[in-house]
């Protein structure tokens, strides 16, 4: 039987890249933020890899939350209302524990934790998925930081520590020689952050060819951060773009096929 014939229009027309889908704190979407839901539907839904941000409680846990303070995505003002203002970092992990962080979205919802990166990383422990952690701003050591994390994220691999703080991520390659390093911004990478960082997780909306293909030359790799129109996910997987962060990890996935 004869190989099928192709034709020089149909090798232009085959992707040199694979663009993969994270899901931006889950499938944030349909279910609450940085929460085990949010992540397993993630997953459910064809995401290549999970992103989510984390805190460093008064007492050395890591959690899973965006925001400096509790108060918009859990009951905190109910739970401890003279405190729902104050930083997450003055929370022990016994206390964060108490809060409801889903039923703001929701009945469906309600009683979901915030999880700790170990509740995440055990969740996924026989799952492939990427996991992309962003370490948010703190007042604490940076180095302090990068051992919790290290402690909490054990032997898993496939993940990327990444901040807008370079000490943060400087850090954390101090403290797990050999990480995945990524420097997430909202300006294009200068030339000593080409040199030194693993992955750049840049806003999409300035992201040009240019600096696509300025990233690619370095052997590192650009992920599009946060896109959740079908025509601006086709424009950046064109681009060469390495990954795409979404909200909507379903739409991204079937407009990227």
């Amino acid at each position: 039987m004869s190989e099928p014939i192709v034709t020089p229009s149909q090798l232009t027309r085959t992707p040199l890249r694979t663009t993969r889908v994270n899901g931006h704190r889950g499938q944030s979407s349909t279910a609450p933020e940085n929460t085990l839901p949010a992540f397993l539907d993630a997953a459910a839904l064809g995401a290549d890899g999970i992103e989510f941000d984390v805190h460093l409680t008064a007492d050395g846990h890591v959690v899973a939350h965006h925001d400096q303070t509790l108060r918009r995505t859990t009951d905190v003002a109910r739970v401890f209302p003279s405190r729902a203002g104050d930083p997450i970092s003055s929370f022990t992990a016994a206390e964060i524990a108490r809060l409801d962080a889903g039923a703001w979205k929701g009945d469906l919802w309600a009683g979901t934790p915030l999880p700790f990166v170990a509740d995440v990383v055990k969740a996924f422990r026989d799952r492939p998925h990427r996991m992309s952690i962003e370490l948010k701003a703190t007042s604490a050591n940076p180095l302090v930081f990068a051992m919790a994390l290290r402690a909490a994220v054990g032997a898993r691999e496939n993940v990327t520590f990444m901040s807008f703080r370079r000490p943060l991520i400087d850090a954390v390659r101090q403290a797990i020689p050999g990480a995945r390093i990524g420097l997430v911004s909202v300006r294009r990478p200068r030339t000593v952050d080409l040199e030194s960082y693993d992955e750049f997780h840049l806003d999409a909306t300035f992201l040009t060819q240019r600096v696509v293909d300025q990233i690619h030359d370095r052997g590192k790799t650009v992920t599009a951060w946060t896109v959740d129109s079908p025509a601006q996910a086709a424009r950046l997987a064109a681009m060469g773009v390495d990954a795409i962060t979404t909200n909507r990890v379903e739409t991204i996935r079937r407009a990227l096929a």
